[in-house]
């Protein structure tokens, strides 16, 4: 099993700068200590809500070990509450 995990939630618009801030130095941080680690941040703006929507995504070759995915999960710095998704590849 090689799961990837998806991370998603919203930021109001005075939160964005510093929530994206601290999502960035996370995942660099996370990479130096895992270098294997793949690591990407996306940016939905909902015009509807004035809220934005933010997708981490996390995969490494071999799959993300149990202290990494727990890690990923107990962050601290988010402002909203983070909705972790598990996938694995389909083929």
């Amino acid at each position: 099993m090689k799961p990837d995990l998806f991370v998603y939630w919203h930021a109001a618009p005075q939160a964005v700068k510093a929530a994206l801030d601290a999502a960035r130095d996370f995942q660099r941080a996370l990479r130096r200590d895992h270098p294997e680690v793949v690591a990407r941040l996306y940016r939905r703006s909902d015009a509807a809500s004035e809220q934005l929507t933010v997708m981490e995504t996390y995969c490494a070759p071999a799959g993300l070990g149990a202290a990494v995915q727990a890690r990923i999960r107990d962050v601290t710095w988010c402002p909203g509450r983070r909705h972790v998704e598990v996938f694995e590849p389909a083929d």
